[in-house]
């Protein structure tokens, strides 16, 4: 048997924590960390790619970080066909 660790990830983290946000805009970096099994250091550097490009804006509100996911931006990808991160992140979500 295949233990499922070995197996390769065909999601990347970026989009995975666009789909962690979207399902908790108030969610903590040790928590998407924890979630995602990586270190909170990444996620931060994930944050700040995604905030730059645009996909996510962040606020702070009473010492919270809230995130919102830009829904209508579109991927950048150029198999992405003209699809936006609200389908990416509808794709991701468990029925």
């Amino acid at each position: 048997m295949v233990d499922s660790r070995q197996l390769p990830t065909f999601v990347t983290y970026y989009a995975l924590t666009l789909a962690v946000i979207a399902r908790n805009p108030s969610i903590r970096i040790r928590e998407i960390a924890q979630i995602l099994g990586i270190t909170g250091r990444a996620v931060q550097r994930i944050l700040a790619d995604l905030t730059t490009a645009g996909y996510i804006v962040h606020t702070t509100a009473h010492r919270r970080n809230l995130y919102e996911v830009r829904g209508e931006r579109l991927l950048k990808d150029p198999i992405a066909n003209g699809r936006n991160v609200g389908d990416l992140i509808q794709f991701l979500r468990p029925e």
